[in-house]
């Protein structure tokens, strides 16, 4: 990707995974899109999960494009707008006049990029039309978390550091859940897996921070929820139910603690 994005000299730069294929008329109908709507830096268009076997934007019957930057910054915290770089047309000179390369050394690698690229753009634009079938590739780096645990959990605790030290201003609820969730990732990652010692103090430091930031933000009510984090409570992981309401228990979290 990196080595691709810098040789390119087209107006837009697209991105396939290996393990994927694009629909027929993928480019024709984000090339389409983007006359439509110039405007838009980013054109996304729906995909196809095979392994869910339904498209990725299931209630989207127009196009939507969001101009607004604070509603940009909500939709991606909120996984409205997701983090992966492929299926969509990324305006060339965004990616190079704001160095948006991959961070070498790192797995999951498109979270950190997603999040300085939706902080950069001006508008983004979803269309309808099923451009890309995502197949989800057993096999595949994005699945070898165990072989990769240490790799992984260092990759997701600088993601956590950075964003923390770059938040998203004006949006702190939203912003740290985010940080959370990928918190817990990494807390799960290393309860199923060996980690080693010097990883496993980093996690710890940045699961400290963001319980510390936010209270004393004086939102106690999530720093509660962010004691999950921490023994014997993180034990709550173990437990399927949770791990799959998640992201459900965030957003009622988030719905209590922005009313109060």
């Amino acid at each position: 990707r990196y080595t691709g994005a810098k040789m390119a000299n087209g107006e837009y730069i697209m991105f396939i995974d290996s393990d994927d294929y694009l629909k027929p008329g993928c480019v024709k109908s984000l090339l389409g899109a983007s006359k439509d709507y110039p405007q838009a830096d980013v054109i996304i268009g729906q995909f196809y999960s095979v392994r869910e076997q339904k498209p990725s934007y299931d209630y989207l019957s127009s196009p939507v494009l969001y101009d607004n930057k604070e509603e940009i910054h909500r939709n991606f915290l909120r996984v409205i707008l997701d983090c992966f770089p492929w299926n969509r047309l990324l305006r060339r000179k965004l990616i190079v006049d704001n160095q948006l390369y991959f961070q070498e050394g790192t797995i999951f690698e498109d979270v950190i990029w997603s999040y300085h690229l939706f902080d950069k753009v001006n508008a983004v634009l979803l269309i309808p039309d099923i451009t890309y079938v995502y197949e989800n590739n057993p096999t595949s780096a994005m699945n070898s978390i165990k072989e990769k645990s240490t790799a992984t959990v260092r990759s997701f605790v600088f993601f956590c550091n950075e964003m923390l030290d770059q938040p998203y201003k004006g949006m702190f609820v939203d912003h740290h859940l985010y940080v959370f969730n990928i918190l817990m990732k990494a807390i799960d990652t290393r309860m199923h897996a060996c980690v080693t010692p010097e990883v496993s103090l980093s996690l710890n430091l940045v699961r400290n921070r963001i319980f510390r930031e936010t209270l004393l933000s004086g939102r106690i009510f999530l720093a509660m929820f962010f004691l999950t984090a921490f023994p014997p409570f993180n034990n709550i992981l173990r437990f399927s139910w949770f791990r799959s309401h998640f992201d459900r228990l965030g957003s009622v979290i988030r719905s209590l603690t922005l009313r109060k």
